[in-house]
């Protein structure tokens, strides 16, 4: 019951923050929109290659056995190539500093609980990783747009 109670939750707050965040947006902030999805799967990718495995079976191992430790360099490449695009487009970096801002934060807490909670990363934690990190990116979209960029 609480799962499916925490979905609906889930989807619904995401759906209430991209409809007011996209509903009032200029054109060029679509550009920083799509970064929401990126940094979401950057955390993701970081963790699995940071975080031990909780246990030797499972996706979570799966997919930690497959990724190779020296692709962790690729991030801040991609992250500074993506940087340089959106530059090209959009000239105040208040948003996007903001994201990338929350995702390391989003970073460090869910490397610290799943330790703390599980003992390391499963498939589950990193789902959920994914998740929470688009989810509060989101909102601080919404946010930044309705208290900041006035």
């Amino acid at each position: 019951a609480f799962g499916v109670l925490s979905i609906l939750v889930l989807l619904s707050s995401r759906f209430l923050f991209i409809y007011e965040s996209i509903t009032n947006v200029e054109n060029v902030l679509y550009i920083i929109i799509t970064l929401i999805p990126f940094l979401s799967k950057s955390v993701m990718g970081i963790l699995l290659l940071t975080v031990k495995a909780a246990k030797n079976e499972g996706l979570g191992a799966l997919f930690q056995n497959a990724a190779k430790p020296q692709s962790l360099w690729l991030y801040p490449i991609y992250l500074i190539f993506l940087l340089l695009l959106v530059s090209f487009f959009y000239k105040d970096f208040l948003i996007i500093g903001t994201l990338i801002l929350i995702a390391a934060c989003c970073i460090f807490l869910f490397r610290r609980k799943a330790v703390k909670w599980f003992g390391g990363i499963t498939g589950d934690v990193l789902g959920a990783a994914v998740e929470g990190t688009e989810l509060v990116l989101w909102m601080t979209v919404w946010l930044l747009h309705y208290f900041v960029m006035v």
